[in-house]
Parts: C-alpha cells; sequence; structure tokens
C-alpha cells in the first residue's frame, strides 16, 4: 500500500470497527474492558491519519469527507453504546444532553440550508471536544456517569456546535480548512493548492 492511501484506509478500519464493537457490545458485557479498549483505539487513529496527512502533505478532499464520515459515524454509534450499555446517563443527565443534540441538528440543518451539504469541519474545537467525548465514553462504559465529567463533556461539545454554526452563519464562503472562528482564511498555497 502506499503511502498515500494510508490514511483513507485508517478511515475504512475505523469504519469496519464498529460492526465489531457492535458485537462485542452485544453479546460479550463481561468483555467491557475490551470493548472500551478498542473503542479509544478507533479514536486514536482518527488522531494518527490526521498527523499522517499532516506531516506528509497527503490531505485530499475525498480524504477530508471520508474523515468526517468516519468521525460522525463513529460517534453517533458512541451514543448509541453508551444508551445500550449505560442507560441511566440519559435518564439522569437529560437535561443536558438535549441541548447538544438541538445544537447539532441546528448546525447540521445550518449547513444543508446555506451551502447544501454537511461541511467537513476541521475545527480545532471539534477535534478536542472528540477527544473528550472518547475519555467520557470510556469513563462511562467502565464506571458509569459522573456528573462532573458529563459537565465537562458538555462544555466542550456545546463550544465545538457553538463555532459550526457561528462559521455556517457569518462566513458566505467557508473555508473547509479554517481551523478557528477566530483563524483567518487559508491562503491557497497554505492549503496545498496552487495560487495563481
Amino acid at each position: 500500500m502506499q503511502l498515500r492511501q494510508l490514511p483513507n484506509a485508517i478511515c475504512v478500519l475505523r469504519l469496519a470497527m464498529i460492526p465489531f464493537l457492535w458485537l462485542l457490545a452485544l453479546t460479550a458485557p463481561e468483555a467491557r474492558l475490551l470493548f472500551t479498549a478498542l473503542l479509544g483505539f478507533a479514536f486514536l487513529t482518527d488522531q494518527f491519519d490526521g498527523y499522517l496527512c499532516r506531516r506528509y502533505g497527503l490531505a485530499t478532499s475525498f480524504g477530508a469527507k471520508l474523515d468526517r464520515v468516519a468521525d460522525d459515524l463513529l460517534l453517533l454509534n458512541v451514543v448509541a453504546w453508551v444508551y445500550v450499555l449505560r442507560p441511566e446517563l440519559f435518564r439522569e443527565y437529560w437535561r443536558v444532553l438535549v441541548p447538544l443534540l438541538i445544537g447539532l441538528v441546528t448546525s447540521t440543518g445550518l449547513q444543508y440550508l446555506r451551502f447544501r451539504r454537511k461541511i467537513p469541519f476541521h475545527l480545532h474545537s471539534g477535534k478536542l471536544s472528540n477527544w473528550v467525548n472518547g475519555f467520557f465514553a470510556a469513563h462511562v462504559l467502565l464506571f458509569g456517569p459522573a456528573a462532573w465529567f458529563v459537565y465537562l463533556m458538555a462544555a466542550f461539545a456545546a463550544y465545538a456546535l457553538l463555532e459550526e454554526i457561528a462559521l455556517v452563519c457569518t462566513r458566505e464562503d467557508l473555508d473547509e480548512h479554517v481551523t478557528s472562528v477566530f483563524a483567518r482564511r487559508l491562503a491557497p498555497d497554505a492549503r496545498g493548492e496552487e495560487s495563481d
């Protein structure tokens, strides 16, 4: 396999792990530690493929979209796994979780309304939120929900969603490579494209 294909292969691996994790979650409750370790590995692959793209200039439009799809599907499945394995989180903290769901629906809806597609954001806040979500999910799956961690996760997720919404609402020509609502638009050559 060529190095150029490795980041996309890692994304495909992350997607392929989802059915295996479901099988493990539903058939082997005594293997919760193994399930959590594999879930952690799936989250680490996201960082590794991003590192390869940045380090070796392997970023492509297709790869960015594939990475975002893999991230989104993994996150949705994490929510489902926590719901199945630790339903007490949703019973006890629905007042915290429902606004996050509303924020997610709002962000996605605005993206489709303004740009007719889901934007593959690469915001620092989104990446940080994904890390916090990963540690949060591992903690909940192993030990159950802890109030301090619920509120910490919600704060990071809310900020990432608000940053997405702010970008979608304030930018006419949205640069998918922007890393923060406070960052300026990247020059074409900084994104690996040729300048005029």
